[in-house]
């Protein structure tokens, strides 16, 4: 896999700038989430390589490909969004990330809270069907018993990159994690009126698994609390 090639051939000396930009390429074809990921994950990464000289293996694939390789003793602990198996796993809470709107710094609804119908009179840009992010973005919409159908213009591009693009050139708006719209100082953010949607990053791993010592050793003693 190439992201595996990728970290095995990461220096201990490397600096975590290093590492993301020879993770660029990679990121360019990665689900938004796996990218949210890997943005926090840089940090950690890094760190475990400066302090050991074990090998490390980084897989990136979707939550249940990951949940299996975790049932099979393949993997030690997974980073998760989205939903397990609580009586099979055990988790740790790793991070919660808001899931905001994004626009051009110059568009009308930069750093507002607008209403779902000013909302709709946009042009929407989305990923394709399956997408994660869509997902969460039409799980949204039910609740307010609409759809990306409503509104003024959608499109839909499976290029997350592209995406990105396009919104900072004023073509639409979209919808992303925060972290992703705070590391583009082109884009500005919004959100939609009386709502907060917030989702969860887990460390999950097999439940009665001895775990403590590794997870400790990757992701510091503050990730047991």
């Amino acid at each position: 896999m190439r992201l595996e090639l990728l970290l095995c051939c990461c220096c201990r000396n490397s600096t975590i700038a290093d590492f993301r930009s020879s993770l660029t390429s990679f990121l360019e074809g990665c689900c938004p989430k796996c990218i949210v990921a890997l943005h926090f994950l840089g940090d950690y990464i890094c760190k475990y390589l400066d302090k050991n000289e074990g090998a490390l293996t980084l897989i990136v694939d979707n939550t249940e490909h990951l949940l299996k390789l975790l049932e099979d003793n393949k993997l030690d602990f997974a980073v998760v969004e989205g939903f397990f198996g609580k009586d099979r796993f055990d988790s740790i809470l790793l991070r919660r990330e808001p899931f905001v709107g994004i626009c051009r710094k110059e568009h009308p609804f930069a750093g507002r809270e607008v209403r779902i119908d000013q909302l709709l009179q946009q042009t929407i840009i989305h990923r394709e069907d399956g997408s994660g992010t869509r997902a969460i973005l039409e799980q949204e919409l039910s609740g307010y018993n609409e759809s990306l159908q409503r509104f003024h213009r959608h499109i839909c591009i499976s290029s997350f990159k592209l995406i990105l693009e396009l919104v900072k050139k004023g073509y639409g708006v979209s919808f992303v994690y925060n972290i992703l719209a705070d590391s583009d100082p082109d884009l500005a953010k919004f959100t939609i009126q009386g709502e907060s949607v917030v989702r969860e990053f887990n460390i999950v791993y097999l439940k009665y698994a001895d775990l403590r010592e590794k997870i400790c050793s990757f992701w510091g003693e503050e990730a047991l609390g």
